[in-house]
C-alpha cells in the first residue's frame, strides 16, 4: 500500500448506521490521498452496525465499541484519542466524501502553514425527494477569515492535530458539542474556505421537520447555557427555523433546504449523479437508501 508523508485521522462516531454507513465507508476507500487512518467509533449500536464494523478488513479502518449508547460528545472524543496523524477530519456515517477531499484538504494546509482549519463547500442531498443543494459560499477559489463569530462547518474542515490535541468535546453537551469544540479550537486563529464541493451532506431522509427543531431547540439551551460566539449564528438561525415552522406548519423540506443552501450549478449536479450517487446505490441499493 503506498503511503502520503502527511496523515491523516478521519473521525468517525456512528450509532445504528445501516445502511449508509457502507457508502461512507466506501467514498474513504475511494480516496485518492492514500496516507489516513479512519477511527470509528460504534455507540451501541442495535441495527447490525457493529455486525458491519466487524467485518472490515481494511488496516486503515480500526473500529472501537463502545458497550451502551453514550452520546456524540463520548464518541467523537474516544476517536480523538485513539488519533495518530498529523491532521484531523470528520466524516459522518451518512455522508460522504469527494474523492479528492483528503488530497485537496492536505495540499491547502501544507502550502498554507499559517492557516489552522480548512474547510469547504458542502452538498446537501436527500435521496427520497432527490433533491440537492449547495451550501452558499461567497467566493471562488478559496477565502480565507479570521475568526470571530462564524463558524465553518465542523462536518467538512480538516484541522491540525497539534492544536485540536489541547481541544475537547464536552461530554455532557448532548448537541452542538461540534460547535464548541470547534469555537475551542479557532480561538485566536484563522481559517480557510475552499469553493468546491468537497463533501456530501445527507439531510432528507434522515432528518425530519421535526427532528430539525429538536435538534435547533437543544442547539439553542446548549447556546444558552454554554455562552459563546461561535454559538450566536447557531441560536439565531434555530430561531428563525422554528419561528417559520411555526408560522408556516406545512412547510416543506424542499423549502427548508432553500433556506439553506443554493441550488447545485449543472457541472456539481453532473459531477454528483455521475459519481457520488453511484456509490449509493452501488452499496445500500437504490430502493433502501435508508432505512
Amino acid at each position: 500500500m503506498t503511503r502520503e508523508k502527511h496523515m491523516v485521522s478521519v473521525l468517525m462516531p456512528v450509532y445504528n448506521g445501516l445502511p449508509m454507513i457502507k457508502a461512507s465507508v466506501a467514498s474513504l476507500i475511494y480516496q485518492t490521498y492514500t496516507d489516513w487512518e479512519c477511527i470509528i467509533v460504534d455507540d451501541g449500536s442495535t441495527d447490525g452496525t457493529s455486525e458491519f464494523l466487524d467485518t472490515l478488513t481494511d488496516t486503515h479502518f480500526q473500529v472501537i465499541h463502545l458497550s451502551n449508547n453514550s452520546g456524540r460528545a463520548i464518541a467523537r472524543q474516544t476517536a480523538l484519542d485513539a488519533a495518530h496523524g498529523e491532521f484531523l477530519a470528520m466524516l459522518d456515517a451518512d455522508d460522504l466524501y469527494h474523492p479528492d477531499k483528503l488530497k485537496r484538504q492536505v495540499d491547502f494546509l501544507i502550502s498554507h502553514p499559517e492557516i489552522s482549519l480548512v474547510s469547504s463547500a458542502m452538498c446537501s442531498f436527500g435521496t427520497a425527494s432527490d433533491l440537492k443543494y449547495k451550501r452558499q459560499i461567497q467566493t471562488y477559489g478559496y477565502q480565507i477569515i479570521e475568526y470571530k463569530k462564524v463558524l465553518p462547518s465542523h462536518a467538512c474542515s480538516m484541522l491540525r492535530m497539534e492544536y485540536a490535541r489541547k481541544c475537547f468535546y464536552k461530554p455532557y453537551l448532548k448537541l452542538a458539542e461540534d460547535v464548541d469544540f470547534l469555537d475551542q479550537y479557532l480561538k485566536g486563529r484563522s481559517y480557510a474556505v475552499i469553493s468546491d464541493i468537497l463533501y456530501y451532506y445527507s439531510e432528507i431522509d434522515s432528518v425530519t421537520k421535526d427532528k430539525l427543531i429538536h435538534y435547533y431547540t437543544n442547539g439553542i439551551q446548549a447556546g444558552l447555557s454554554n455562552i459563546i460566539q461561535g454559538l450566536r449564528l447557531f441560536i439565531s438561525n434555530g430561531v428563525k427555523f422554528i419561528v417559520g415552522k411555526i408560522s408556516y406548519p406545512f412547510i416543506n423540506m424542499e423549502t427548508i433546504l432553500k433556506k439553506r443552501g443554493t441550488v447545485l450549478s449543472k457541472e456539481e449536479l453532473e459531477y454528483f449523479n455521475n459519481s457520488i450517487q453511484p456509490i449509493i446505490d452501488n452499496v445500500v441499493g437504490k430502493n433502501q437508501k435508508h432505512s
